[in-house]
């Protein structure tokens, strides 16, 4: 409602009534979150441009184990990033909320169900070649799925029965990138294998594990 006063001189003044903060979300927050996984947030605080700082708390059925964000505090429309936890708390849900600073009564909060992990894969972007010349090179690419963290990489390796088996450059790649693995300058008596410390594998990412196979060296 508006109040009209009147001022010196019969000049009317009029009082307009302040308008309320309000803080809203600006995307949609995830409705369910991997543990261990990450996603960026962004409020808007509407009415107040004095103060559009907004304070970030995270609660659930397991105190002290919600997740945590990068910052407890943001300016509006500014990001945040919000860890979930490493194990899935008493209740299976999280409530994110932002708090207006200006206005401790205005809030927006989001509940989110923390779920298993989904099991990582690795698997070949381009199958690798099956024989290679001494010397030679050859680009191998690698897939990466399901990996939460927060950059997901392979690592390469090669083991055979000689003293030089060959090399990977770069030794670690991202998902879908390119390494180059150079073949050794001789035919070792058996098979090369492109494999980690344990067993015939090539590529790892945390625990997931792709067999590569034989790769046979011809002079």
């Amino acid at each position: 409602m508006l109040a009209v006063l009147t001022g010196c001189g019969g000049v009317p003044s009029i009082s307009i009534p302040s308008v309320p903060i309000s803080v809203l979300f600006l995307g949609t927050p995830p409705t369910s979150m991997a543990i261990n996984a990450s996603t960026t947030l962004m409020v808007g605080v509407i009415n107040n441009t004095a103060n559009d700082v907004v304070t970030w708390t995270v609660t659930c059925g397991s105190p002290g184990a919600c997740g945590h964000f990068n910052s407890t505090v943001s300016l509006s429309s500014s990001p945040v990033t919000y860890t979930a936890p490493a194990a899935i708390p008493t209740g299976s849900t999280v409530t994110l909320t932002a708090t207006s600073q200006a206005d401790t009564t205005k809030s927006i909060s989001a509940t989110i169900t923390i779920t298993p992990p989904i099991p990582i894969s690795v698997t070949f972007y381009v199958p690798p070649p099956a024989t290679m010349q001494v010397n030679s090179t050859a680009p191998i690419r690698a897939a990466i799925a399901n990996d939460v963290s927060a950059d997901p990489e392979v690592e390469w390796s090669v083991t055979c029965s000689a003293s030089t088996c060959g090399s990977f450059n770069p030794a670690a790649t991202t998902s879908e990138a390119a390494t180059t693995f150079t073949a050794p300058p001789a035919v070792p008596t058996f098979t090369v294998y492109l494999v980690d410390s344990t067993r015939a594998v090539a590529i790892e990412t945390d625990n997931a594990q792709l067999t590569l196979g034989y790769l046979q060296l011809q002079q």
